[in-house]
């Protein structure tokens, strides 16, 4: 039955009428609510549910595709809830804002089944024979007023997914914390110019003059912990060949690669490279 249910609730989703005027209006509400433009008693008033309570919100991106419409968003969202959340009320309620579909769970809709059950079926529905790669960002569960909140956080794992290639589609703040906070942590190195390390600046100055490979080997070096056969096994190169290079290194920026400080420094700045030039 439950499988059952599943089927009926796309079909029924799928065969309604065109978009109405008022859905129309309160998609718009909604995006102008999750983006602080609008107020969230409102949106509680156009969904008939109390101001306090509980929602999530899931940020949908699509990679390699065209930005997905919300009616297919909300038609993959009660799909994959199925009849409890079909016959619940209020109903998912999906907005597009800034390159992104965003999917509220309020009331009933928030606690069974869960959200990150929901941003599943999505991402499945929106992948299924397509060749392209969505990832879901589910926030926190918070009170309708405080939707903003929940809208930050999932946006903030919707932008870690997408640059986790090879990892989980589907993710919440806890699952993909230090990725989320290592990401935010080198976008700030990349917005503040005085946080640059000097010495990371002469070895890109060194590989651009001299056509060399420092920066990307001491690099390597840094994500294998200091193992030199691991690092050296990653460039391919051997294990001597590394050692040579670590010590022009050492020398060119002017570093002590034994101090772990140094490290530490060296190893964000070049993750941050490397980040910006994938």
């Amino acid at each position: 039955m439950r499988g059952a249910s599943r089927v009926a609730a796309e079909y029924l989703v799928g065969a309604r009428p065109a978009v109405s005027a008022g859905t129309r209006d309160r998609r718009a509400l909604l995006a102008r609510t999750l983006e602080g433009s609008a107020r969230a008693d409102l949106v509680a008033d156009q969904l008939g549910i109390d101001l306090s309570a509980q929602c999530v919100v899931i940020a949908v991106t699509v990679a390699g595709g065209d930005e997905p419409t919300a009616e297919l968003v909300e038609r993959a969202a009660v799909g994959a809830s199925g009849a409890a959340l079909a016959a619940s009320r209020p109903s998912p309620l999906v907005a597009s804002l800034g390159g992104r579909v965003y999917v509220l769970l309020a009331a009933g809709a928030a606690a069974s089944p869960s959200a990150a059950a929901v941003a599943r079926g999505v991402v499945k529905a929106l992948t299924r024979g397509r060749g392209t790669r969505a990832v879901a960002g589910v926030g926190g569960r918070v009170a309708l007023s405080s939707m903003t909140e929940s809208r930050a956080e999932a946006d903030r794992v919707a932008d870690a997914l997408g640059r986790h290639r090879g990892g989980p589609d589907v993710a919440t703040l806890e699952d993909l914390r230090a990725e989320v906070l290592l990401g935010e942590t080198l976008a700030l190195l990349d917005e503040h110019d005085e946080l640059d390390d000097p010495a990371v600046g002469r070895l890109r100055e060194h590989d651009a003059a001299h056509h060399t490979s420092l920066c990307e080997s001491l690099l390597a070096y840094l994500q294998a912990h200091g193992d030199v056969r691991a690092a050296a096994a990653a460039l391919y190169v051997h294990p001597n060949t590394l050692r040579h290079r670590l010590r022009r290194v050492a020398t060119v920026a002017e570093i002590d690669l034994d101090d772990p400080t140094v490290r530490l420094l060296c190893h964000l700045r070049l993750l941050a490279d490397a980040r910006t030039a994938s």
